[in-house]
């Protein structure tokens, strides 16, 4: 579960998108986060909406923690970020950042990340940006 927060709370978003808890700003400590991108009027049990001009961030954000859910992979997921309008990203692991358009196919993106990760190409002490954003399926590692 990630969780948005906003105007003094947190709003935990379960990977279908649909608010299931709020809670007091304070106990978002230890959660995932979604952020550049404001709930309009967050409410438990409904599900998530950003304003219309924001569409596609709202489609992608949902495919995307669909599929970080279905691969096992959300507990990885220290914050997603809507705040870029040209692409989407998040920090993985605790060690990456990782970027991908709007609108991929991020279940082909996920699976691409788990094989870069477990290539052995990417020592286990680095970090740095993956960049999955090329048209022609080429994925790059910038180092921090």
């Amino acid at each position: 579960m990630l969780a948005v927060v906003q105007e003094g709370s947190v709003w935990l978003v379960s990977p279908e998108g649909k608010i299931v808890e709020q809670r007091a700003a304070s106990a978002a400590a230890d959660l995932g986060k979604i952020d550049g991108c404001e709930l309009l009027a967050p409410s438990v049990a409904t599900p998530i909406a950003l304003s219309t001009d924001r569409s596609i961030q709202q489609e992608s954000l949902l495919a995307l923690m669909k599929a970080l859910d279905e691969m096992g992979m959300i507990s990885q997921v220290q914050s997603i970020h809507l705040d870029d309008l040209t692409v989407l990203s998040m920090d993985y692991a605790e060690r990456f950042r990782v970027e991908m358009p709007y609108g991929a196919d991020y279940p082909y993106k996920l699976r691409t990340l788990q094989m870069i990760l477990d290539s052995g190409k990417i020592e286990s002490n680095e970090t740095g940006t993956i960049r999955m954003t090329g048209n022609n399926g080429q994925n790059v590692f910038i180092k921090s």
